[in-house]
């Protein structure tokens, strides 16, 4: 601006009152175009700022897990081993279910409450086990598991009680499902006992049609109509089940209704669910 001012003063003595004019116009355009160029300049600068100040705050989150997952608890190799000795799993799936319960245990600080253990549950497929998620009987098995009967299940009782459902012998596999049948764990199955179970089955996949086809489900209609069901269901098993006629059915009884691997299907609004009554 000083050097403006120069090139319209140098010659002062040959200024006519036009030239004057004429060069204080031209000062008024230079200082309209500072004016924008400051402007302009002032926006740029408080625009990349602001910008940088979102990109960053977008950005956080993703560091502070990235960080997070920095932190991640160390793999105990020996505990994963003792794993493997124990269960029937190679390493590769029992140092998934390591991570699997940790994650939900805050690195092994404390063991699986009911819903820890069923967000547990929904896991196992993406470690390449058998799926588990929708299992009518999640509360029955979590109480199974619990061997100590603490009301948690620890590390050795989630691992070892799944090692059974997802890789242990048919016989294995069927002894699991008499035990969750025998609620009073008397060694034997009552009608009732059966009723009880084949209900929660119903219920399991009234719920799940509930949600896949986004139809309301009333409650008490629900809790009727699957307990009469299960009843009529319970009746007609028992009739055939029981062979030696003692209101009662032993395992080797129950093994004869597990080996045909049992089903039921529920209905709603034309859309069918199998759900399976066995482990």
């Amino acid at each position: 601006m000083v050097f403006f001012f120069f090139l319209i003063f140098r010659n002062h003595r040959d200024v006519t009152s036009g030239t004057l004019l004429q060069n204080l116009r031209y000062f008024k355009i230079f200082k309209k175009f500072l004016l924008i160029f400051f402007s302009t300049v002032i926006f740029i600068l408080l625009y990349t700022n602001t910008t940088k100040s979102w990109v960053i705050n977008k950005q956080k989150p993703l560091l502070d897990h990235q960080k997070k997952n920095d932190k991640k608890y160390k793999i105990d190799q020996d505990k994963i081993k003792q794993l493997q000795e124990k269960t029937n799993f190679d390493k590769v799936e029992a140092t998934k279910l390591y991570e699997v319960f940790y994650e939900l245990s805050q690195g092994g600080k404390i063991p699986l409450n009911r819903e820890q253990f069923k967000q547990g549950l929904t896991k196992l497929e993406s470690c390449g086990l058998k799926n588990l998620d929708n299992t009518p009987f999640s509360d029955r098995l979590f109480e199974l598991l619990d061997v100590n009967k603490d009301n948690t299940v620890d590390l050795q009782e989630f691992v070892g009680g799944l090692s059974i459902l997802c890789k242990g012998s048919v016989e294995e596999k069927l002894e699991l499902s008499f035990k969750a049948y025998d609620l009073d764990g008397n060694g034997y199955i009552t009608k009732n006992e059966l009723s009880q179970m084949f209900q929660q089955a119903w219920i399991s996949g009234f719920k799940a049609l509930s949600i896949q086809t986004n139809e309301d489900v009333n409650r008490d209609d629900l809790n009727n109509f699957s307990e009469e069901m299960a009843q009529i269901f319970a009746e007609g098993a028992f009739s055939s089940l029981d062979i030696n006629g003692d209101g009662k059915l032993s395992l080797s009884e129950f093994k004869q209704f597990a080996l045909s691997h049992p089903k039921i299907t529920a209905t709603l609004n034309g859309s069918k669910k199998d759900v399976p009554i066995t482990f």
